[in-house]
């Protein structure tokens, strides 16, 4: 009896430890797109309970199905002073930098968006949206986030 006391209780802390370290998440948007048109995925940044996020970085990796990434700013980040830069930093992975020279938080809301072109050939498929995502805070801290990995549908239901 005191064995599985001691296991559940392990097991508690270990879940809620690892729910505190996620204090924030960045979400890409699940979206459904038909072939040989352009897709915008959004991205959406959710503030947590813990440090505030004044930067953040984020690879979005994505296969052949989808081409030519793209990125604007998102409704969040009108009228603070971050900016979004977006840049291919290899195929199949586009980067997303939101930063500011203030030490402002990141507002929540949609901080991105990412427009694909859907391959013609790319009928009836699921292409998944991996993001590996770091991010700081006004000290410079190194934070971790949760993040939920998106979806583009093509053609299906």
């Amino acid at each position: 009896m005191r064995q599985r006391a001691i296991r559940f209780l392990s097991g508690a802390l270990i879940v809620f430890g690892t729910s505190r370290a996620f204090a924030s998440d960045l979400h890409i948007g699940r979206v459904a797109a038909q072939p040989g048109q352009p897709v915008t995925v959004p991205v959406t940044f959710i503030a947590g309970h813990g440090p505030a996020i004044t930067a953040l970085s984020s690879d979005i990796h994505f296969d052949k199905g989808l081409g030519n990434p793209r990125c604007a700013a998102g409704s969040a980040l009108a009228g603070v002073d971050k900016v979004l830069n977006c840049a291919a930093v290899e195929p199949g992975v586009v980067r997303l930098l939101i930063f500011g020279l203030n030490q402002d938080p990141i507002p929540n809301g949609e901080v991105a968006t990412v427009t694909f072109d859907v391959l013609k050939k790319g009928r009836h498929q699921l292409h998944r949206l991996r993001s590996v995502t770091t991010a700081s805070d006004a000290n410079g801290n190194s934070l971790r986030l949760a993040r939920k990995s998106g979806t583009v549908r093509v053609g299906l239901p």
